[in-house]
């Protein structure tokens, strides 16, 4: 289904870190809710119509004090899932991206595990 509620064009510029040439650059501004509408919903290809276009994308809950509850993780039990994912060192730079990629993979397992060949 095609939409004419597209994204602004500075915000898909931007995001894939294109120029728009000197004129466009000057005269077309940039704002960060068209950054954040192109790139966790529209990049991901969730439908615009859809219910599924308001969720936020999946992340880990860290509570990093002495008594976490059940529903959060340490920054430590994030860095060992990262470290077990991701068999390479990863880049300070690179840090927030697997962070989020760890977590959507967490957040997929149920359908992962349904598509994954048995192991026995």
């Amino acid at each position: 289904m095609g939409t004419t509620a597209a994204p602004h064009i500075a915000a898909v510029c931007n995001r894939a870190g294109w120029k728009m040439g000197k004129v466009k650059d000057t005269y077309i501004q940039y704002a960060e809710a068209g950054d954040q509408h192109v790139g966790p919903q529209v990049v991901a290809g969730l439908p615009v119509f859809h219910v599924k276009y308001a969720c936020s994308p999946a992340y880990f809950c860290i509570d990093n004090s002495d008594h976490p509850n059940a529903s959060t993780c340490t920054s430590q039990d994030v860095d060992n899932f990262i470290s077990s994912i991701f068999l390479f060192d990863i880049p300070v730079l690179f840090k927030p991206v697997a962070i989020y990629c760890a977590a959507s993979l967490l957040f997929a397992r149920d359908f992962f595990d349904q598509r994954q060949p048995s192991q026995r």
